[in-house]
């Protein structure tokens, strides 16, 4: 009888031990989630960027981080490069540089922009090829900007669209590194966009749809870098199965 009462405890000990290691594999994985999608809607925006409107800044294909932070203290500034909703279709997002500023009129004329009365054009040496057409003079509303690719001969932005203005508050980011691929032009892993500025549209039809697919990743390279025994065997099994 007492062999048999031990026998039950010791098995009650394993079940409950099991369920311990179970709940605590599961706090890790919701953490893990929880991380992500905080970052994800707070703090980063994760976007590939499919057109060349964006050359030879940021070329088709490029993976970049945009930084949702930048401008809780500053405007944006000329020449930042920033993501935005599309004032034709907020439900998409868009990468531009920025070139009109609120209140600012802008005049393209045979390809050179140029502020106000001023006499002198804005530097375009990003761009890939001399710029042509003439447009405008735009005024910028106030809280707005004036966007502008840098593939200018081939980029749908402030000049052809509906409402050609972006509002400040539609502004999501300020894109500040490109990270893929990793043989950079530059020959660095990760290239700083503060100092390359470009446009063009992400890839996303819906936003929460685009950036959900990066936040898993997260979520897996985070799981990958843990110690926990539950998650060396979740690695294991992962790998098994691919």
């Amino acid at each position: 009888m007492e062999n048999e009462e031990k026998n039950q405890t010791e098995q009650s000990d394993k079940s409950r031990s099991v369920w311990r290691e179970l709940w605590d594999y599961a706090k890790i994985i919701i953490a893990v989630f929880v991380i992500a999608f905080l970052l994800g809607h707070f703090v980063y925006i994760n976007a590939r960027v499919p057109s060349g409107s964006m050359e030879e800044t940021i070329m088709t294909g490029d993976r970049v981080f945009g930084n949702r932070l930048a401008y809780i203290k500053d405007d944006p500034e000329r020449f930042d490069i920033v993501i935005f909703k599309y004032p034709d279709d907020p439900s998409q997002l868009f990468v531009k540089r920025v070139i009109g500023l609120p209140g600012e009129t802008v005049n393209i004329v045979d390809g050179k922009v140029y502020i106000n009365d001023s006499e002198e054009p804005l530097d375009d040496s990003f761009c890939p090829e001399t710029p042509e057409g003439s447009f405008g003079p735009y005024t910028v509303p106030e809280g707005c900007y004036f966007m502008l690719g840098d593939n200018r001969n081939h980029s749908m932005d402030s000049r052809y669209w509906q409402n050609p203005f972006v509002e400040e508050d539609a502004i999501e980011a300020e894109v500040a590194v490109r990270y893929w691929p990793l043989n950079n032009r530059d020959g660095s892993i990760f290239s700083k966009v503060k100092r390359i500025k470009s446009s063009a549209s992400l890839r996303s039809s819906t936003p929460n749809n685009c950036f959900a697919v990066y936040q898993k990743e997260l979520a897996l390279l985070l799981i990958q870098a843990s110690p926990h025994p539950l998650l060396i065997a979740f690695r294991n099994l992962r790998r098994g199965l691919t």
